[in-house]
């Protein structure tokens, strides 16, 4: 199949699961003849789709459409994004609330239940990883574009309680946006994360998918709080913090080094943009600072001897530097939105 042929035929599976059209011929299924309108067309298709099973040939096929769709664009590593900030041991800031630990997240609060698997498509390489070694700096980093053609190892996804992603045709939201270019598998993967909870992801807590058909290994999942008065409460601040630390803590717990933020709550929710600004880079870098300190603090301390080797013992033979994050970018989409985040980088200095 060419392109033209895959958005066919991945229109005419999804019309067919709608009672109406079962028992259609494909000739006369109700598919556009401009190519535009069948894009649409199928991604409204998907986003309206229940998580529902779906046969391997049309996972093989979706996937070959949308590895298609992405070499078509431009996607940026994120190691070639320059940093706008470093981060060491000193930058913690005196307005940070409670210290972090990069402790591992438990069932139920940051964490998927089940192990997470990288299945990475073929035509999405992996980020670059550089070795696991002890690190004195992370880097901070503002980038403008559509964060679903961002090469890193995860991507955080403003979801709703629901967490299955937006249902509404060809919405813009970023939810929206993630789940139309990873394929129908998130949908499935975060529908069995939220049958085995029982109940909606709570606010400010986090949740790990693969990324599927992304560039990015893995997708964060965080709710952030609504805001229908636009003015948030300091409980809701601390609310909107706790999304980025919980993203942040589930990212080290499954060793991933670099983490693409996008603006949480600030569109449909209504959390005012700079705000949230200032409270994304405050807690990432607070988050990252004390990690540092604590990679640092983990490192074995060498015993004082002339002339001869110390013994390792069963402690140090075994100590292996604590996962640590080092880059963390805020994705923005308009001019306005970087101009926020570039006032809040120049207002710390």
């Amino acid at each position: 199949m060419d392109q033209r042929q895959r958005r066919i035929w991945l229109i005419g599976q999804l019309l067919k699961e709608y009672q109406e059209y079962r028992d259609t011929d494909e000739a006369d299924l109700p598919v556009p003849r401009n190519d535009e309108e069948r894009r649409l067309l199928l991604r409204a298709l998907q986003n309206v789709r229940l998580p529902a099973p779906v046969s391997e040939r049309f996972l093989r096929v979706q996937d070959e459409y949308l590895g298609a769709e992405l070499a078509q664009r431009t996607i940026t590593d994120a190691n070639d994004i320059p940093p706008v900030e470093t981060v060491t041991t000193e930058s913690v800031t005196t307005e940070s609330a409670t210290p972090e630990t990069v402790a591992p997240a438990s069932a139920g609060t940051t964490s998927s239940t089940q192990p997470i698997q990288n299945t990475q498509s073929p035509q999405s390489p992996q980020a670059t990883q550089s070795p696991q070694s002890p690190q004195s700096h992370a880097t901070l980093a503002i980038w403008q574009g559509d964060i679903t053609t961002l090469r890193c190892d995860a991507i955080v996804n403003a979801a709703n309680s629901g967490l299955t992603g937006c249902y509404a045709p060809n919405h813009h939201c970023i939810d929206n946006a993630i789940h139309s270019a990873a394929g129908v598998q998130l949908r499935l993967a975060c529908a069995r994360i939220m049958e085995q909870q029982g109940h909606p992801e709570p606010v400010g807590r986090a949740k790990i998918t693969p990324g599927f058909n992304l560039p990015a290994r893995y997708v964060l999942h965080t709710v952030g709080p609504m805001i229908p008065s636009g003015d948030p409460t300091p409980d809701e601040q601390e609310q909107l913090a706790d999304c980025y630390r919980s993203c942040l803590r589930l990212a080290a717990d499954h060793g991933l080094e670099t983490v693409a933020f996008c603006a949480i709550s600030t569109g449909e929710f209504r959390f005012p943009a700079e705000l949230a600004a200032r409270i994304a880079v405050r807690t990432v870098r607070d988050f990252l600072a004390r990690q540092l300190a604590q990679q640092e603090a983990a490192q074995p301390q060498p015993t004082s001897t002339i002339g001869t080797a110390p013994t390792p013992t069963a402690s140090t033979a075994n100590h292996r530097p604590a996962n640590t994050i080092r880059k963390v970018i805020f994705d923005v989409f308009s001019d306005r939105d970087r101009q926020i985040y570039e006032r809040v980088f120049a207002d710390h200095d």
